[in-house]
């Protein structure tokens, strides 16, 4: 019969059992077409610094024993981004940490375009703006709505925004749409909008 163990990983550390570090609840919100998310809480001392600060880099991991396998599945990769604390008199201590998915960084990642301008001595030259025109990439080539999804993808990964592209359908045909000072997850569920049947999600 199988067992499963959750294990918990911070930044570069080995992974370790969510009972070893005093994690006495754990639950994941993944969501399609949304933000992840996971929230755990750890028994302490409610002014304690703590264990998974902001900005840790946190993967959930599930670990099935099946007789003599052992199969390891990232369910979870995030960031901290809050730590509410809790206390009840002379009773229970805790500290509660919520992880955003990468998701998170897409939304507040700007998103640019390449555009070309001439100078005043006519020769030409290129500069990122914060104006875009979904539909087309920087030299005006029209996309589909896949496309824009994966410029939009690369571009917050130029960025420093840790995913890798996974598939992307082609889409569909979509209007010139200019838009001004939106981030790339504004450009994502734009382009989401004329496929409703179509799912986007993090595989992990």
């Amino acid at each position: 019969m199988a067992t499963v163990t959750w294990y918990i990983k911070k930044n570069t550390d080995a992974p370790a059992t969510l009972a070893s570090l005093g994690v006495t609840g754990c639950v994941p919100g993944l969501k399609l077409n949304g933000v992840d998310a996971i929230t755990f809480t750890q028994s302490d001392d409610w002014l304690a610094a703590p264990l998974w600060p902001y900005g840790t880099k946190v993967a959930l991991i599930k670990r099935t024993v099946d007789g003599e396998v052992t199969t390891d599945e990232c369910e979870f990769v995030g960031t901290v981004e809050g730590v509410p604390r809790a206390a009840q008199g002379g009773g229970s201590h805790s500290l509660t940490y919520v992880a955003f998915g990468p998701a998170y960084d897409l939304q507040r990642c700007d998103y640019s375009q390449e555009w070309t301008y001439t100078k005043d001595d006519g020769t030409t030259a290129q500069i990122y703006e914060p104006t875009v025109v979904l539909g087309e990439d920087n030299n005006g080539t029209r996309l589909l709505s896949g496309g824009v999804i994966s410029h939009a993808a690369a571009y917050a990964i130029s960025r420093g925004v840790q995913i890798d592209l996974g598939t992307i359908a082609a889409g569909v045909a979509v209007p010139l749409d200019e838009r001004d000072n939106i981030k790339v997850w504004d450009a994502i569920t734009a382009m989401l909008s004329y496929t409703p049947d179509y799912g986007l999600w993090f595989d992990y």
